[in-house]
């Protein structure tokens, strides 16, 4: 159950996190002898081994679609504890999310890599409409075809909200 709950709210950094959470948790952890944070960072990090895992892995793992003002989005998440696993992997995962989109007929894929250490995340994105995303998040992106999203974790509470608003305006 403990594992479950630190996945889950990214080790009780994720806005998601309930009370309840917060307060189970290190009881938890005290009934089974265990080190909440040096288990829980263990346990993340053991998740996020990415060489393990191929492109459309990548992409497509941890992703959903959404209707947004009419167009289909399609947002996937990756949790890394170092982003430059992902940069270095950036022709081939953008090549796969522009295959995925045109075979599965998305408007547009937002992928996001989240380093699970510093609550950062940076999307890649392929498609219509990137000017909708930079203008949710006042962000642009930069010359590596990345956007920054300091901050963000959760796609359920802090992209889609915004992402939906600035798609429907």
């Amino acid at each position: 159950m403990a594992s479950g709950m630190i996945s889950d709210t990214l080790l009780l950094k994720s806005p998601t996190t309930t009370d309840v959470e917060r307060k189970v948790l290190p009881e938890l952890a005290k009934i089974g002898g265990f080190d909440l944070q040096e288990y829980g960072l263990a346990m993340l990090k053991a998740g996020t081994n990415l060489a393990a895992k191929s492109d459309l892995d990548i992409v497509e793992g941890d992703a959903k679609s959404f209707d947004m003002g009419g167009t289909s989005v399609r947002i996937g998440q990756v949790n890394v504890v170092d982003l430059n696993e992902v940069y270095e992997r950036q022709a081939a995962i953008e090549a796969t999310m522009k295959s995925e989109a045109e075979k599965n007929g998305y408007d547009s894929f937002l992928l996001l890599a989240t380093n699970i250490l510093d609550s950062d995340t940076t999307g890649f994105f392929y498609g219509k409409n990137a000017d909708k995303l930079e203008a949710a998040f006042n962000q642009k992106f930069d010359a590596n075809h990345r956007i920054a999203l300091p901050g963000v974790v959760s796609r359920k509470k802090q992209v889609v909200p915004p992402l939906q608003k600035a798609f429907e305006a």
